[in-house]
């Protein structure tokens, strides 16, 4: 009996650590001070945000009913948030993107309550967030239920984001400290732009490589084979549809094209012979590129010189050209020419004249 009444001590005391854990968790969500809506966005490398994004609290029910049309009791303002660079409270820098950090005002903020439930519906509007030409925006399409218990006495007693059994954290300020945890616990929006560096010619291309064979002094090179080229790019998936499209233009007038996806380095191999061209025509701007020449003559049948290029980041005002020039180390030329042959037989015949004219003297001189 006594260690059946033990046994019922220790549940009975995990029961109160699990419901004051509870409890706890529970008290850590709700806040009488309201909260404040984080909005996180995402930028190409290079590109300002702009425009602006609007957090809409919608009065759902006050105590299970919908409130009549004229009644302005619980209604919440719209909260602007306009994206200048200069509002955001942190900004971090990566390789591929900027991403910016904004707060709103305190969202429980009606012109008027009485004693009830409140249940809205937080969500955004995009209506006037812009973005540059040839852009794509990604919205935050998600939803959050607000719910604002308010006493009787007209003040805000407990706020939670939420189901009462699932709520979110809430954060009455967002600060350089806190926002990346914000972001990943809090009411927060997330939208990202992806930009793409579109161009159908090479001049125009953000990432694009050119081939010149220059011939030895002695007028030798090899302009018609291909020499062997190699791009790596890593794009910078701000959405999942991240691709980079490529084309080359030979100097015979053919062309070819391709592409590449995917979250991990990619790498494009290809060939250019003398007058041929290759050229991205869409880049994601954020992408990580290399390029240069890879061919195996180079440094032993041929020279090289130009710019090539090793993890540079396409940004809005940035392109990078592998223009190269191979020119062919000096050829072996110590064979004899036929252009010089009449020229070396006019010379042993006047050198057999003169062997001769000293053998027929040295013999008549030997008779006398």
């Amino acid at each position: 009996m006594k260690k059946l009444n033990k046994l019922f001590a220790i549940l009975v005391a995990m029961a109160m650590v699990l419901s004051l854990g509870v409890v706890s968790a529970f008290a850590a969500t709700e806040n009488t001070a309201g909260t404040k809506v984080e909005k996180v966005l995402t930028m190409p490398k290079g590109v300002d945000p702009s425009g602006s994004i609007t957090i809409k609290a919608t009065l759902n029910t006050i105590d299970g009913v919908a409130p009549a049309e004229d009644d302005n009791t619980g209604i919440i303002a719209d909260q602007v948030i306009n994206l200048a660079k200069a509002n955001a409270v942190k900004v971090v820098s990566n390789d591929a993107s900027d991403v910016y950090y904004y707060e709103t005002e305190n969202v429980v903020l009606a012109d008027d309550y009485h004693g009830g439930v409140y249940k809205y519906t937080i969500k955004e509007d995009v209506t006037n967030w812009t973005a540059p030409e040839g852009a794509t925006k990604t919205p935050d399409t998600n939803e959050y239920e607000m719910t604002v218990n308010v006493a009787a006495d007209k003040t805000v007693k407990q706020v939670y984001v939420g189901t009462d059994e699932n709520k979110k954290e809430l954060y009455t300020d967002v600060t350089e400290e806190n926002a990346e945890k914000m972001a990943s616990d809090g009411t927060v929006f997330k939208n990202s732009i992806k930009q793409d560096k579109t161009s159908e010619n090479y001049d125009n291309s953000a990432l694009k490589a050119k081939k010149e064979v220059k011939a030895d002094e002695n007028d030798i090179a090899d302009q018609t084979t291909k020499f062997a080229f190699q791009a790596k790019v890593t794009l910078p998936n701000t959405t999942s549809a991240d691709t980079a499209t490529w084309k080359i233009e030979r100097k015979d007038g053919t062309t070819e094209t391709g592409s590449v996806t995917g979250t991990d380095e990619q790498t494009v191999d290809f060939a250019l012979a003398h007058g041929d061209q290759f050229f991205f025509t869409s880049i994601p701007v954020g992408a990580k590129v290399s390029i240069g020449e890879t061919d195996s003559r180079v440094g032993v049948s041929y020279t090289k010189a130009g710019n090539e290029y090793t993890n540079e980041i396409i940004a809005a005002d940035s392109s990078y050209a592998a223009e190269i020039t191979n020119t062919k180390t000096k050829t072996d030329a110590t064979g004899i020419l036929m252009s010089n042959l009449p020229y070396i037989v006019l010379a042993l015949v006047a050198i057999g004249g003169m062997v001769a004219y000293v053998v027929v003297r040295r013999r008549n001189a030997d008779e006398a």
